[in-house]
Formats: C-alpha cells, structure tokens, sequence
C-alpha cells in the first residue's frame, strides 16, 4: 500500500484571522497522518533525559549535544540554592561560531552563559544568584485576588487569582498547587529564551540581565467553555487551546497538564514580541517570511524539563516526526523560497496550513542544527531582520543547510540521541535509515499514541520492546515491516488503536482476531498481507471501522462480497493500486 494514496482523505484546516497564532493547536497537535485519515491526532510531546554516545559541546557554557548534524541544546534555570545537580562533562568541546560575532555581544553573551552554567555547578553561591538576578531562596509565588485584573482584561466570572513572579503576571482560576508549578515553569523557560535568544533582548538593560520592567501578561482558565467564549470574541471559529494576541500582549490558555509545547509555543511568540530590543514598524512577518515567525515557536516546543536543566531541540521533537510523516512518508514539500515570499495574511488563507507549519518546524530545525549547532546563529540573524528592522552586529552569522531538507530528515543510527523511558508520545521513522541497532538505542517507549516505523527492516521483538505496552497507541503503522503473526498478544493489549497499517507484512489471520472488539478502530490497511477469508467475520464486527484495504491478500473476491454484505456502510478497498 502506498501511503501517498491516502491523500484522497485528506481534510482541510480552518482559518481563522486577525491573531498571531489564530489556531496553533489544531495546527500543533494535528498529525499529518490524522489530516489524511480524519482521526484524533496525538498530543505533541517531546521530553529527554540520558545520552549514551553523544558528544556533549560547549559553546562557552552553552551546552550542544552532538550527534551527527542534529543538536540538542542545554540550557539552565533558576534553581534552590541548596539543590543538588549533576554534572554535565565537556567530554568533546569544538569550537564554536563565536568569531562570526562582534567582541560586543559575544564578550557579554558568552558571560552570562558562564553564569548560567556556575549556578548550575553550585546554586548556592550568593555572588551568581546575585549576578543573574535570582538571589531569593524560594520558588512559590503567593497569589492574590485577581478580580481587578481579570475585569481589566474583560475575562469572564470566575475566581480569580494573580500570580505575580519576576516575569509573568498570571491570571487563572485553576488550583493554587496547579498555578504555582505553572508560574515556576514560565520562569525557567524565560531564562531558557533568555540563554539562546541573548543578542535579541541584550540592549534592553544595562549589566546585560533580562529586563525585569515589564511582566509579561498571562490568562490559564479552567474551564472549555469559558475559554472558547474569551477567544471567540476575539477570533470567531477557533478551535486553539492556546493563542497569544499581539494586540492584547497576553497569551490565553486552557488549562491542560500534558500540553506544555502549546505553552512554549505561544509564549515564544510574547517574549520575542515583547522582551526584544523592538524597532520595527510593522508586526512580525506581516509582509514576509512569517515561516520563520511560526517555525521559531514550533522549535521552541521542544524545550524540555530534565531534572536541573533544560534541553531544546533533538531528532526526538514532535514536530519532526510530523516532518518525517509528510516528506519521507508521502513526499509532499514545499520550497523554502516560495514560503519566504508569505506574510502573515497570505498563509492564514492557504488550505494546507498543517502541512505548511510542518515545513517550517522543520526548516527551522535544520537551521538551527546546521554545523553541529552553529546555525542557531544564522536563525538569530533571520528573527532580528524580522523583529528588530536589522541588527548589523549579526551580518556575519549566515549558516545555510547544505542538504535538502527531506535528507536531513532521514536519520541513521548514529544520530539517535536517547530519550527518557515513556517520555514520546509521537515516534515517527518511515523510510529513515533506522535499524533495529538504532531502535534498541531508543528507551521504551509505553506512552506513544502514534507509531510510524514503516519500511523499516525490524521484526516483531524490535516494536515490542520499543512499546512494550502499547495501551495509548492510538496510529500504528508497521507497513513493509519484517513483524509476523508474533504481534498478535501485543496487538491484543492496544485497545485504543483507531488507524492500523499493517499492509505488506507476514501476519496471519490471529493477528486480526486478536484486535480488541471494542478497540475505536476506524481505519485498517492490510494491502498485500498474508491474510484470508477466515478474517472477514472478525472485521466486520468492528463496529466502528469505516475503511479497510484487503486488496493483493489471500481474501477471496467472494470473501469481499460477504464483508460488503455484511457491512454495507464500510469503504471496502478505497486504495487505487497499480496492476
């Protein structure tokens, strides 16, 4: 079965208009194979703890995991002065681009990443807290009533409660417990942004601190309802669980405990708004390159919390396996160059946004990865054309990619930095160079919703011990895989699978009696497996299944006919396959 057939399923995204994110989530968390097949598509996460064989690089104190052409940045935040960190060991330094930078942003950027990386070493020392601005002891924030603030900002009754830390003005009616560890994690990704986005925001005080001025405003309701009402007003039709408005100067939340991209998203897009030496005239990417607008904030998704530090970026990102999907799985691009020409207008009117924030995530990945890391420089360049008019102290800084952005996609072995245990939930590999040596690199992974790991030469032991308990699966495709009727038990435990591909492999028909009767299943591809008649009965009590392929399988013509006559309202072969 070949998945660029599936197009003829293809859904369109709505449009919304007058807002800088007018409807990330549904363009953040829609998985192209859910634009394809009208399902649920999985939540983005991207989380990262240990590296087996990586290269750990210094660009003075800022910190590149290197594996390949792929980095992985280590940032830090404000910790405990009595908290206790482990050490990361420059055990491969390589210079770095610094000498593309004038003396006076690399002398002072270089500075503040050593004290980043001192009070990382030691969080006690009074002297660097003091120095960067973090001198108290205690991380909570005591709130106080937020009525004044919520009739300011015009938002709906409800108990409202405000949260003030250094940064952030928080506004939210969620549980104190919960509000708390929001405004604590606000503030680490602040010093994150502030560590990769230095030469942006450096002028704005003297001493080269971030400037403490101005907090950056920020509304998280609890309630569906009363959050669609608030964002409605705004921008009618939106369907975004997480939406900054530049005109406002707040970013607006519904209250989610697994959804910290869209949070990362939005409030990148605030601070590069807000917290950067500003003298441009119009709004970011008004008139062009608005990809580079949408990419940064999908980059910043992966910004990660692993115990003291932070990372940013990896092959693990969700955004990337979105990528691998749409240019290694169906070969649908678009060229950079035609998306730079588009202002924010001209893409908020494409029918093919999912598609369209998936190539820009992506090109801004590879940018950043270029040169093992030094082309981070050449996306600042870019982002202060586009926020600040022109910034001549980076004219020097251009690191374009090298290679096409589908080769940049196809990783090998090599470049499999490690993942914590259970921390995916979207893994997508198709069509990579990936092997099952590569694969038993990757820590299991039992909270994956999504798994793509078609045309791949692995067998049955290679996805069970990648998942060994696959009770999230939600898409699977296992196409042109070497599995057989092994996968059967494994199979049995998803109970939540709602797209199956399992075409061109060597399973049997226990392998479909074995799919749980009650399993959401919607979609199942079984193209040119090794399956007969004796599966008819089975699926057709799936009663939710809408599609199913059986074409170039052992299920006779009459086989078909008894599916069709058993389950008229079923799509029975929809796949248009080559004699």
């Amino acid at each position: 079965m070949i998945a660029a057939t599936r197009t003829w399923l293809a859904s369109v995204a709505e449009v919304g208009s007058e807002w800088v994110t007018w409807d990330f989530d549904q363009i953040k968390c829609a998985d192209p194979v859910e634009r394809e097949t009208k399902t649920t598509a999985p939540s983005c996460q991207s989380p990262i703890l240990r590296w087996p064989r990586v290269f750990v690089v210094f660009w003075s104190t800022l910190v590149f995991l290197i594996e390949a052409d792929a980095a992985r940045f280590v940032c830090y935040f404000p910790l405990p002065p009595n908290a206790t960190t482990m050490p990361i060991d420059p055990t491969q330094p390589l210079p770095m681009a610094d000498d593309c930078l004038p003396d006076s942003i690399a002398k002072p950027w270089r500075e503040y990443r050593d004290a980043w990386a001192a009070h990382h070493a030691n969080p006690g020392n009074a002297t660097v807290r003091k120095a960067l601005g973090i001198e108290g002891a205690d991380e909570s924030v005591s709130p106080s009533s937020g009525d004044a603030a919520a009739r300011s900002m015009r938002l709906p009754a409800s108990e409202w409660l405000l949260y003030t830390s250094k940064h952030f003005s928080l506004v939210t009616d969620v549980p104190e417990a919960r509000a708390a560890a929001i405004i604590i994690n606000l503030e680490r990704f602040y010093a994150v942004w502030t560590q990769l986005f230095f030469p942006l925001w450096k002028d704005r005080r003297a001493g080269n601190l971030p400037p403490t001025n101005v907090r950056h405003r920020v509304v998280i309701i609890s309630d569906a309802n009363q959050f669609r009402e608030l964002v409605r007003g705004e921008l009618a039709g939106t369907k975004a669980e997480g939406i900054y408005s530049d005109l406002k100067r707040t970013s607006y939340f519904l209250d989610s405990d697994d959804d910290a991209a869209s949070m990362w998203h939005e409030i990148t897009h605030q601070l590069l708004n807000e917290a950067t030496t500003d003298r441009s005239r119009t709004r970011a990417g008004e008139r062009q390159d608005f990809w580079m607008v949408e990419g940064i904030a999908c980059y910043m998704e992966s910004m990660t919390i692993v115990g003291d530090h932070a990372t940013v970026g990896g092959w693990q990102s969700s955004r990337l396996q979105y990528a691998r999907h749409q240019l290694l799985g169906t070969g649908t691009d678009m060229p950079l160059a035609t998306m730079r020409r588009d202002g924010r207008i001209a893409v908020q009117r494409r029918d093919d946004l999912v598609r369209w924030y998936t190539v820009a995530a992506a090109n801004v990945h590879q940018m950043a990865d270029h040169e093992n890391g030094a082309g981070w420089l050449g996306v600042l360049k870019q982002l202060a054309t586009i926020y600040q008019g022109n910034r001549s102290e980076l004219a020097r800084c251009n690191h374009p990619p090298s290679v096409s952005l589908a080769s940049y996609l196809d990783i090998d072995d090599s470049q499999l930095q490690a993942v914590a245990p259970g921390s995916m939930a979207s893994l997508c590999l198709t069509r990579t160079r990936v092997t099952s040596d590569g694969l038993a690199k990757i820590a299991p992974q039992s909270k994956l919703r999504w798994l793509d790991v078609s045309f791949l030469t692995i067998e049955t032991d290679d996805v069970t011990q990648l998942c060994p308990l696959p009770d999230h699966l939600e898409q699977l495709s296992l196409e042109a895989t070497g599995i057989d009727a092994g996968i059967a038990p494994w199979i049995a435990t998803a109970k939540r699978l709602r797209e199956v591909d399992l075409s061109s492999t060597r399973i049997d028909d226990s392998v479909i009696a074995s799919i749980d009767a009650d399993a959401p299943m919607e979609t199942l591809w079984l193209t040119g497996a090794t399956i007969t008649d004796a599966s008819i009965d089975t699926i057709a009590a799936m009663r939710t299944l809408k599609y199913v392929d059986v074409q170039r399988t052992g299920v006779s013509a009459a086989g078909v006919a008894r599916l069709c006559q058993q389950r008229p309202d079923l799509v029975v072969n929809p796949l248009e396959i080559a004699p």
